[in-house]
């Protein structure tokens, strides 16, 4: 009797402490590629696989393995995106739209990552990055860091950031402004500036190892991780190198996300584009180069909530080589006033993988979701959107498009 007493308490003991962590813990974003092994623990001995719509936490240490990718929409709208053989810890992230005191803390340990920061960087709260060799302050929108054999390697590809040296007081500032954009940091503190992208760079974006994926034009086992690597050099100011995609001012981003798309409708989607014998190969939009701005509106259908919708416009520029959608932006009208939204994303085969950064109706803050695909052999892009103002959900429009 003693033995089963015992052995219950124990069983309540480990469910409370399993309850209290998760109660400690809240969601800080969700997984929306998990190509390979990909995991995440706030416990080693809980170890937990992550795949498409996982959510990660705020307390979480996120692994890949060789030949492993992952791309995460974090709650503010961050998209984070890691190369294979990584290792990252999430040790804060916390987001309530609307707030200026939100914050975020993510330590690189292995590997690679890429980012394009969200509504937290956009609305001035703290956004840190640690690496081996110092504490990264971002004071731009997309950056890579990389680890090779102990040594940081840093990318500014929009915007700019400042390299807190480790038992420093020196920082290290790249991007727009400043004379580099790319560097080289040792395991000693020693820093190297760098006018082009170090050899581990590819186009603006870490090449992989042999056999690893990537997040390039063709997002899959063929695809390169554009996700990835950086470097930390020293001092100065300046943007090198290839284009610096242009990033949307999001200014007072709601609730929203990079990446936010919804299974469903994509689905729905490339249905309709077979139905139509109108969809578009992965290998040819993999083959596509440069950059492309689709703009002119082929077909359309709006509905909402006020009536009276009209005067749809959308534009949306895909590059190519890089594979993402630095920027887009659609607008129309209703009977309560304009609906408007800015969006970025990233091209996943012949899928496009967007979310809202910003959007607004009339004086009110919105949020939603855009899904969207290629078709027409990439000269046109179909999609649908869901748009509802944040503090009153009742008020909300939808939509479907052609552009090209």
């Amino acid at each position: 009797m003693l033995k089963q007493f015992a052995s219950r308490t124990v069983l309540s003991a480990l469910f409370l402490c399993a309850m209290s962590s998760a109660l400690a813990s809240e969601q800080a974003g969700k997984t929306i590629i998990a190509k390979g092994q990909v995991k995440a623990f706030d416990n080693p001995a809980q170890t937990r696989a992550l795949k498409r719509r996982s959510p990660i936490f705020d307390i979480d240490t996120v692994t890949t393995s060789a030949s492993s990718k992952a791309q995460f929409r974090m709650n503010d709208g961050t998209m984070l995106a890691l190369k294979a053989s990584s290792k990252v810890l999430i040790s804060e992230y916390h987001y309530t739209p609307g707030k200026e005191d939100n914050s975020a803390v993510i330590e690189l340990v292995e590997g690679g990552l890429r980012s394009i920061t969200g509504a937290i960087k956009a609305n001035n709260g703290k956004y840190q990055v640690k690496t081996p060799v110092g504490s990264i302050g971002i004071r731009g929108t997309h950056f890579e860091i990389e680890i090779i054999q102990g040594d940081v390697f840093l990318a500014v590809w929009d915007g700019a950031i400042d390299l807190s040296l480790q038992g420093s007081s020196n920082t290290v500032s790249l991007g727009e402004g400043e004379d580099f954009s790319f560097g080289k940091v040792d395991r000693s503190g020693n820093v190297e500036l760098l006018l082009e992208a170090p050899d581990n760079f590819n186009k603006g974006h870490s090449s992989d190892a042999p056999n690893a994926p990537t997040l390039n034009a063709n997002n899959d086992a063929s695809a390169s991780e554009n996700e990835s690597t950086t470097s930390p050099p020293s001092s100065a100011p300046q943007f090198l190198g290839p284009p610096a995609p242009t990033q949307p001012n999001v200014g007072s981003a709601p609730e929203s996300g990079f990446l936010a798309n919804n299974d469903d409708v994509i689905q729905q989607l490339v249905e309709e584009t077979v139905v139509q014998n109108d969809i578009t190969s992965p290998d040819v939009i993999a083959n596509r180069m440069g950059e492309f701005t689709y703009s002119t509106l082929v077909s359309s259908e709006l509905n909402t909530s006020a009536g009276g919708a009209s005067g749809l416009q959308i534009s949306m520029t895909v590059d190519f080589d890089n594979g993402f959608v630095p920027d887009g932006s659609l607008t129309f009208t209703d009977n309560q006033g304009e609906w408007f939204a800015v969006f970025n994303g990233v091209i996943d085969l012949n899928e496009i993988l967007l979310g809202v950064n910003f959007a607004s109706h009339g004086n009110e803050l919105a949020s939603g979701d855009i899904s969207a695909l290629f078709s027409n052999d990439g000269d046109r892009i179909s999609g649908e959107f869901n748009l509802f103002e944040i503090n009153n959900p009742s008020t909300n429009a939808n939509g479907r498009f052609q552009i090209e």
